[in-house]
């Protein structure tokens, strides 16, 4: 919920803890978690 903006201001250290939750609101990250991370990183 509120971790999406928060990711975003922390570095990828926190940010790691905060894409576990957001798979929860993409079903499709589940699949691939490696992904994830460079999705929400630019």
């Amino acid at each position: 919920q509120q971790i999406t903006p928060t990711y975003v201001s922390s570095t990828i250290q926190p940010s790691i803890s905060s894409y576990i939750p957001q798979t929860i609101q993409h079903p499709f990250i589940q699949t691939t978690n490696q992904q994830v991370i460079p999705t929400y990183i630019p």
